[in-house]
């Protein structure tokens, strides 16, 4: 089965992607399996089929990395869910003749199996290939999921990541969906009303889609494509509530305020990707942290300054590990710091 118009869900990651995946899986047109991950990778898009299907072998065993922020190195997980094993998917990439052909044979296999016609797939770093993934399937929809930045990053912190990771996650992988906002194809979703006014959203999501609301779809209800995630309240397929709202109020602290006032997406991937945001405070309207007033002394500034310099510091050289041993190039660094940047 051929599917013409899948759907494709990206954003940053802890914004809710996964419970809108299941969500929408729900639906009895539509099928969203367990992350992939291989829409966020450049590989299957910006190299000749061939190159990709010749380095498949080492893309399932080591992995590939995004080249954006969260470098994200596993590919084309959990293929036993989708009904595949990596001989059967090396095969398939043998007989095909580009990546359309790939991509089509693996998710026409899914929906058979699964008596549904549209297929959908959630990584929250698909956000870094929408237009690539618009320009291989045009009649594609695009969903991008955002949240407030500052629950974004608690949520990320609570699942091991410091302040300048996870804020730079949310910064990266929001401007960079955005950047297609003014595409028919792209639609904006906020967590908030997913889970505030449920009904409503779905509704308005199911038209944009063109495809018939079911009251079922925002039922509790077991998933397939379920996870556990310790940051979260709630598992995705159960009871939707909004108690994850604003729980950054009695997680973040200044420096993480700090941090997200002093990031900036860097120069040669603004360029490159041409983006409209670099910092947070750029998107203003989605992050919400235009109002927060920052009042440091001197020496705890310098403090400040030191430790995110570290931090920095300390991701800059894992990135360069990944380039040399894993993608085996060299590429722009996607995130900067900038001390003397300000809220205001």
């Amino acid at each position: 089965m051929q599917c013409d118009n899948p759907i494709l869900i990206g954003g940053s990651g802890s914004t809710g992607s996964t419970l809108l995946a299941t969500i929408l899986n729900r639906h009895p047109e539509i099928g969203i399996g367990p992350e992939l991950s291989l829409f966020n990778k450049p590989v299957l898009f910006n190299t000749p089929f061939t190159e990709f299907r010749d380095n498949l072998v080492h893309y399932l065993s080591v992995g590939t990395s995004t080249r954006g922020w969260h470098l994200y190195l596993p590919t084309m997980k959990r293929l036993e869910q989708y009904g595949w094993d990596n001989n059967s998917l090396l095969y398939l990439a043998k007989k095909s003749t580009n990546a359309r052909d790939f991509i089509d044979g693996f998710f026409g296999h899914y929906l058979n199996v699964n008596n549904k016609i549209i297929w959908g797939e959630k990584t929250p770093s698909n956000s870094y290939q929408f237009d690539s993934f618009l320009r291989l399937y045009p009649k594609a929809r695009i969903i991008h999921i955002v949240r407030d930045a500052r629950d974004v990053v608690c949520s990320l912190k609570n699942r091991g990541m410091n302040s300048y990771y996870a804020s730079m996650l949310w910064l990266y992988n929001t401007a960079m969906g955005v950047r297609l906002n003014n595409n028919e194809s792209y639609y904006q979703i906020s967590y908030e009303d997913l889970v505030i006014d449920t009904e409503n959203t779905v509704i308005n999501l199911c038209e944009f889609l063109n495809v018939n609301y079911f009251s079922n779809m925002i039922n509790h209800q077991q998933s397939s494509i379920d996870n556990s995630i310790k940051s979260w309240n709630n598992k995705p397929s159960g009871i939707i509530n909004s108690k994850s709202v604003g729980k950054y109020k009695n997680v973040l602290g200044d420096f993480d305020y700090f941090v997200m006032n002093h990031i900036r997406i860097s120069n040669s991937h603004v360029s490159y990707y041409g983006l409209r945001n670099n910092s947070i405070i750029s998107l203003s309207n989605l992050s919400n942290i235009d109002n927060y007033t920052l009042n440091y002394s001197k020496v705890l500034r310098s403090y400040f300054i030191i430790r995110l310099v570290l931090l920095f510091m300390k991701d800059v050289i894992r990135r360069f590990f990944i380039m040399l041993l894993i993608d085996r190039d060299l590429y722009p660094i996607p995130g900067r710091i900038d001390i003397k940047g300000s809220l205001k």
